[in-house]
């Protein structure tokens, strides 16, 4: 967080492409800014994962100021990527007062 706090000096707003949600990353991370907006994907956050990331931000007294939807090619169109997105994440904001 002191390392965001340092861009804060510079900018009228920062912002942070978080981990996935339900993360203790994401809790900590959540907690220490300005505001933070959930991210779920189209189609692949289910249900109980968007409950479960909603609690984690809660305990963790998050400034969640929305949601976005977006939408992920779909894995098997997709096969170049190793890795598959998390189903919910977060962005964080921090905003030079």
């Amino acid at each position: 967080l002191a390392v965001l706090a340092r861009f804060a000096t510079a900018a009228d707003l920062v912002v942070v492409a978080g981990p996935a949600a339900d993360s203790a990353t994401a809790a900590a991370l959540a907690a220490g800014v300005d505001a933070t907006l959930l991210v779920v994907a189209v189609g692949r956050t289910r249900r109980p994962e968007l409950l479960e990331s909603l609690a984690v931000l809660h305990e963790a007294r998050a400034n969640l100021v929305g949601l976005a939807t977006v939408v992920t090619p779909s894995r098997r169109r997709d096969r170049r990527s190793a890795h598959a997105a998390p189903r919910a994440a977060i962005m964080c904001f921090l905003v030079q007062r």
